[in-house]
């Protein structure tokens, strides 16, 4: 992992204490992420991502912290300040309020988490089967990337 992350509107150092405990999308998996491809300095088709994230958002009732022209901003601030041109990126959006754990947190509803890295090559190739029992395709959640 590159030695910044973006946290809301501010660039941290990975190792920087910013997460809390009372963050109920850290503890439960309530939040969504995308990853996104980082070419020539720039996140590939950012805002097809962001609509998918949005969408996925609302399906688990996690409100989106900015708008995705805020959001695009800052990941470009995190991009230059990683020196990232050619890297990949995870992006989440981590619900902060709601359920029994929830406690002290940011203050928000959630938080915008992203980190970047340096591309990794691919292990060899693998065979792939067909599952007789996977997850029901009908399920309110099926193709949501949850944090959980």
């Amino acid at each position: 992992m590159h030695p910044n992350i973006l946290y809301n509107d501010r660039i941290c150092k990975a190792d920087q204490k910013v997460l809390t405990p009372g963050q109920i999308g850290l503890l439960s998996g309530w939040g969504v992420f995308t990853p996104l491809r980082i070419y020539g300095g720039v996140p590939f088709a950012f805002e097809r991502h962001w609509q998918r994230l949005a969408r996925d958002a609302e399906r688990l009732h996690v409100e989106l912290p900015m708008s995705s022209d805020v959001a695009r901003t800052n990941l470009l601030r995190l991009i230059g300040a990683n020196d990232a041109r050619e890297a990949s990126m995870r992006l989440c959006i981590v619900r902060n309020q709601g359920g029994y754990w929830a406690g002290p947190g940011s203050g928000n509803a959630s938080d915008l988490i992203a980190l970047t890295n340096d591309l990794q090559g691919w292990d060899p190739p693998v065979a792939l089967d067909v599952a007789r029992h996977c997850r029901h395709a009908a399920a309110s959640f099926t193709g949501t990337k949850t944090l959980s």
